[in-house]
């Protein structure tokens, strides 16, 4: 950005840019991809209800569909290619801590939600609605066996049919925390012992008695007996085989990276605290996480771990994005690369922050991550580090201001996070990284505008340590002084036309004098040249207020990253990312 640009007056810059002008149509933006939804785009695309619910656990039906639980109150089937198959409605329940689950039973699926169990068939038409039984129940087994599924409520152990009938089994002294019907058919419940945390395993046998005689040690959450093994599920996508007898075989065969370990082991946290596994072949398996994200597993027999081959879901929450040169781009807990496909998974993931936390993203100069994300209770992380490597995550306690949008920004001499909340009031924190680094307060900030804030979506800072954000529809410029940061330049028009105008809610991305804007009421990405006097309209992807789920349009686009020419942006519509390239025409012309 020339000084020119920036010794714009305030007084001039309370008035519309009708001076932005377009580039000569010599360059545009292309779509070079999706990341994030295995559907891609269209009809097959995949999509979750926002508000996040945990897996069901998972089915594969014997036409080979894959079901989970998409989202509160969606039921999805998939493809096993990870294109979505069809959508259906769930009963609303009354939510507990109790694990919730899906059986396959003759032609029909069970589902437990809360004490709440209802039927769908599986060759269930769009419109066809769930059938609710009279029966209630805190566990359902993952198997079913001569139509028969153990289920248990509270203390009282039994079988249940697809029409809800019941087969009493036992009363146990306390409730068990899982169930299970074992290689024999006989009924294995998963206790706590004595000293409280410790869980074993126990099973009932076929005269209905506790047989206490011999009991296991568990190998996980989500007791379950598959393909002649038993699999338990922890923290950091970590899941254990064991043998008929509970010895392990080999133990852990997924992830790893617990605080058992000295070391790293790639750990994946869309799974963590896996919901249930389903055979798909031989070797390939299908895992359902944590929010409901599906990941396929391939079983290595040379070293008996399995490997993660595909990401079945979608992209339902994005508040911010991070890009770096070499085109690694991190969302939510990990990373993916600028050429990976649809349904590629995350790599290098760390653990997940509260989902209804809030997020700010930027990559310094020399290609280092600085996010942030804060729970609803106030707590708040930075994680920092190269995107070749797993980043680290260290507590910022209640550093952060809520809803903030932050940068980097020089302070006294120092590298210094400004975050702010969404009316411009927050604070500077010292961005010292590693365990012992500095994080304390520089001082307390109040973003100068000439009118009231009231929703900023994004902020970015200019190689003079000026600002750039996104609020209220309009590109505002902030000018650093002795006071802080102030109002200097405010713009949310080109040209004459209706459609050469912001709508009322933008997120931008600066890089290289080049600022990417997302509008999200226009459904479209702008890219406009800020290194002249006024801003020029480089490029657009998008078709002006028209919304679309093809490989062409946009879906109300809002959190973008951006590097050089390339930018990444969270189609929230459509639960995806778009990866864009600014290019010349006859650049396209080749490509094509």
């Amino acid at each position: 950005m020339t000084s020119k640009y920036l010794a714009i007056t305030t007084a001039t810059c309370l008035v519309l840019f009708n001076a932005v002008t377009q580039a000569s149509a010599e360059e545009m933006i292309r779509n070079v991809g999706i990341l994030g939804n295995s559907g891609e785009q269209g009809d097959t695309l995949v999509r979750l209800n926002p508000t996040p619910a945990t897996g069901l656990g998972i089915v594969y039906d014997p036409d080979g569909g894959i079901w989970d639980r998409a989202g509160e109150g969606r039921l999805n089937r998939y493809a096993v290619d990870g294109r979505r198959l069809g959508s259906w409605k769930l009963p609303a329940f009354h939510k507990s801590h109790l694990p919730d689950g899906i059986v396959l039973l003759k032609d029909r699926l069970l589902i437990k939600q809360g004490r709440s169990l209802c039927t769908l068939r599986v060759q269930a038409s769009p419109n066809e609605e769930t059938v609710s039984l009279p029966t209630e129940a805190t566990l359902i087994s993952t198997r079913s066996h001569d139509g028969w599924v153990a289920a248990s409520n509270d203390r009282e152990v039994f079988l249940v049919n697809e029409r809800g009938e019941k087969k009493p089994i036992i009363n146990l002294a306390s409730a068990p925390s899982a169930i299970e019907i074992g290689p024999d058919g006989e009924i294995y419940v998963q206790m706590r012992v004595e000293s409280g945390r410790e869980s074993r395993i126990v099973r009932i046998n076929k005269q209905n008695l506790l047989d206490e005689t011999r009991t296991w040690e568990s190998p996980g959450e989500k007791l379950q007996w598959l393909n002649n093994f038993w699999f338990g599920n922890s923290w950091h996508g970590t899941l254990r085989r064991f043998s008929q007898d509970f010895q392990p075989a080999p133990g852990v065969v997924l992830g790893g990276n617990s605080g058992a370990f000295i070391g790293y082991v790639p750990g994946n946290y869309e799974i963590a605290r896996g919901h249930g596994l389903a055979s798909l072949t031989e070797d390939l398996f299908a895992i359902s996480g944590e929010y409901g994200m599906i990941h396929l597993i391939k079983w290595d027999a040379a070293s008996q771990r399995f490997e993660i081959t595909r990401r079945i879901g979608a992209v339902p929450s994005c508040s911010a994005l991070a890009l770096d040169s070499q085109g690694r781009i991190w969302h939510h807990s990990g990373i993916w690369h600028w050429d990976d496909s649809p349904d590629a998974p995350l790599l290098h993931g760390v653990p997940q922050y509260d989902v209804s936390g809030h997020f700010a993203m930027m990559v310094t100069n020399d290609d280092e991550l600085l996010a942030l994300s804060q729970k609803t209770t106030g707590d708040g992380f930075l994680y920092s580090g190269k995107l070749d490597n797993p980043v680290d995550r260290y507590s910022m306690n209640d550093l952060l201001p809520q809803s903030c949008a932050a940068t980097l920004v020089q302070w006294k001499g120092k590298p210094t996070i400004l975050c702010v909340n969404a009316t411009g009031h927050g604070r500077l924190i010292l961005a010292g990284r590693g365990a012992r680094g500095d994080r304390s307060p520089a001082g307390e900030v109040n973003l100068q505008s000439t009118e009231p804030l009231k929703q900023i979506t994004t902020l970015s800072v200019t190689g003079n340590n000026s600002l750039v954000s996104a609020v209220d529809g309009s590109i505002v410029h902030f000018r650093e002084t002795d006071q802080g940061w102030k109002e200097h330049a405010r713009w949310n028009q080109w040209g004459q036309d209706d459609t050469a105008r912001f709508g009322k809610e933008i997120y931008a991305a600066l890089s290289e004098n080049r600022l990417w804007v997302s509008d999200f009421e226009n459904h479209r990405v702008l890219c406009f040249d800020l290194s002249h006097e006024n801003p020029i309209l480089l490029g657009r992807f998008g078709s002006d207020a028209k919304s679309g789920d093809s490989f062409f349009l946009l879906n109300g686009p809002r959190a973008i990253a951006a590097q050089g020419t390339r930018a990444v942006v969270y189609d929230s519509g459509n639960q995806r990312l778009v990866r864009l390239e600014l290019q010349d025409k006859d650049q396209d012309k080749d490509h094509h």
